[in-house]
């Protein structure tokens, strides 16, 4: 966020070169020759609302000049003060500001920057993938295809060309209000003392407009859901017109249907274990309990862990494992036999649970619950057999030394028995997933091509896919094994709320709420 707190007014840029000056609206003029700012000292202006009355004060509730009788009337309790004190502030003010400016305009400069080439490689990536599949096809197709073929690659490149011109109009957005940001800046600081009260404020409040304008260009250009998949078409011969197949937009695949809402809790849901696509585990926070619910919210058995739990991980025999995080620093486990405590992770504190295939443990620690970290922090990832011994741990980068984590929030093992985990940070707008190998290397690391990702659960479908919740964003990142972003699942649209929950069975797919405990269910076609 912007941490300049001047307030401006909303001012066009309305100015016209004449004789190698811009003359702005009302404001005098600048000579490019010379660099330097004539201004024209005027009277103060009469009200608007109140004839014969001077302008004096500033309300800046309304962005306006007004007169005493406004601060007593239609203004009467909103945030003003005297035009001459507003101006004194910015003045002295001026040359701390204009190092705030551009250093907060720098570092949009470079985001959005880094987001647009992401884009462009992006989106090349997928014109040469999808030609390339096109042209394969072609092949087998006799000579009066072609020109099907032709029509569809350039339909393609047309797609591509859009998305390039849209990407090139962001560019150049940007740099058009980079170099008016820089103008005016200039502008302000060689010509501070000559402006009037009213024109500098107006001035001042043009940078404030044109900062706001380029925070919102730091968004992407177009939408990353029309991603362009190749289709090919049916092998019946004599279906001309399918065999090349066609290029579609990813939006409509694959078919996601909303199928049920319910309410579990008034709180966060914290955890989601589907034992099938019609029942599943829930843990909402801040209790001891785990309910079994089927898609209808109704509860058909709970069971009392003892303590609160971040989260819980359940084997093929319906036995629970968690962590008490808050008193023992013990990894315990509910079967039929009830509670019993496995071993202690102390001094080290247990922040989330799970099960390996190969029924070990995969458990996440932190010397302290916190996101700062020192010199000697131990924050890692211990994959340990029921008895606690340590057979693994994914603590550091490739290099031996470099330690990765902030907090280790969530680890999961996927279907090729790499180790998926996520990496939560607090002043970082963009959390991290690394993936490690068996060995303890790092094979990728996500961190997704938005100005922000929020990370909170990670689950795995039958192909093999990994689904990332990303709670302020209100979606679900699909990347393959090899970290690739393949789509997202949902939008805001279709979950209003933040998420925090997750888990897939088959094609269910249950989401549950970061706030008000409520849990949704969808279908999905394929990913």
């Amino acid at each position: 966020m912007l941490s300049i707190v001047w307030t401006f007014h909303d001012c066009a840029d309305e100015y016209e070169q004449v004789g190698g000056m811009n003359f702005g609206k009302d404001r005098g003029a600048f000579n490019m020759a010379d660099g330097k700012f004539y201004g024209t000292q005027k009277s103060l202006n009469t009200c608007s609302d109140h004839e014969h009355e001077e302008v004096e004060m500033y309300c800046r509730t309304c962005k306006k000049s007004i007169c005493t009788k406004c601060v007593k009337g239609d203004h009467l309790g909103h945030d003003w003060e005297t035009l001459t004190k507003i101006a004194k502030e910015i003045r002295k003010q001026t040359s701390k500001k204009k190092l705030q400016v551009e250093s907060v305009s720098k570092s949009i400069f470079v985001g959005i920057k880094e987001m647009l080439d992401i884009l462009t490689s992006e989106s090349e990536n997928e014109l040469t993938q999808n030609c390339s599949q096109m042209e394969t096809r072609r092949k087998r197709i006799i000579e009066f295809v072609n020109k099907s073929f032709d029509e569809m690659k350039s339909d393609c490149e047309n797609k591509h060309t859009s998305r390039m011109g849209k990407i090139q109009e962001r560019t150049a957005q940007v740099e058009s209000k980079r170099k008016r940001i820089h103008f005016l800046i200039e502008n302000m600081e060689i010509g501070a003392k000559d402006y009037t009260d009213v024109d500098l404020i107006e001035l001042h409040d043009e940078i404030q407009s044109l900062l706001y304008e380029l925070q919102d260009l730091a968004t992407l250009p177009y939408d990353v859901h029309d991603r362009m998949i190749y289709i090919p078409g049916s092998s019946d011969m004599s279906i001309i017109e399918q065999l090349l197949g066609t290029v579609e937009v990813d939006k409509s695949l694959p078919e996601i249907i909303f199928e049920k809402e319910f309410k579990m809790c008034d709180t966060r849901i914290t955890c989601i274990h589907l034992l099938s696509d019609n029942e599943g585990w829930v843990h909402p926070m801040n209790t001891k309990i785990n309910h079994l619910v089927d898609t209808s919210g109704i509860i058909e058995k709970s069971v009392d862990l003892g303590c609160p739990v971040n989260n819980f991980a359940v084997s093929e025999d319906d036995t629970m494992y968690f962590c008490d995080v808050l008193e023992t620093q013990t990894v315990n486990r509910i079967d039929k036999h009830g509670i019993s405590s496995l071993f202690s992770t102390a001094p080290l504190i247990p922040i989330h649970i799970n099960l390996t295939r190969s029924e070990d443990l995969l458990i996440t620690l932190v010397d302290e619950d916190k996101f700062d970290r020192k010199s000697t922090s131990r924050r890692l990832v211990r994959r340990t057999s029921m008895t606690g011994e340590a057979i693994m741990e994914y603590e550091y980068d490739n290099d031996g030394t470099t330690p990765l984590f902030c907090k280790p929030a969530c680890a999961i093992e996927l279907h090729n028995c790499n180790i998926c985990v996520i990496n939560a940070t607090e002043n970082d707008p963009v959390d991290t997933v690394y993936c490690f190998d068996c060995r303890g290397n790092v094979v990728f690391k996500y961190k997704a091509i938005d100005n922000s990702f929020n990370p909170v659960d990670i689950c795995c479908n039958n192909d093999g896919n990994i689904l990332i919740s990303d709670s302020c964003n209100r979606r679900v990142h699909v990347i393959d094994l090899n970290g690739k972003f393949v789509r997202y699942l949902l939008s805001k649209e279709s979950f209003s709320e933040r998420i925090f929950a997750s888990d897939i069975f088959g094609r269910k797919l249950w989401i549950g709420s970061y706030e008000t405990g409520q849990i949704k269910v969808f279908r999905i076609g394929y990913v």
